[in-house]
């Protein structure tokens, strides 16, 4: 048995459909860098981004959004 425990991490599971960083730059009208900090930090989940950015107060830019 090992002299330190180190309790095991589950893989983060993800909400909802994928989406890319430059989608979510571009909904949000966000700078490249903001979005993929964002991006890297909460995983490419788009409803997790979506619930993200409505906790912040930001809204999506009134735009078509293709993927």
């Amino acid at each position: 048995m090992p002299d330190t425990y180190v309790p095991r991490q589950k893989p983060k599971q993800q909400r909802g459909a994928p989406c890319t960083v430059e989608h979510f730059a571009a909904k949000y009208n966000l700078d490249a860098d903001e979005a993929a900090r964002l991006y890297a930090r909460f995983g490419p989940s788009e409803m997790e981004l979506d619930i993200l950015m409505a906790a912040k107060g930001k809204t999506p830019q009134p735009q078509n959004h293709a993927r």
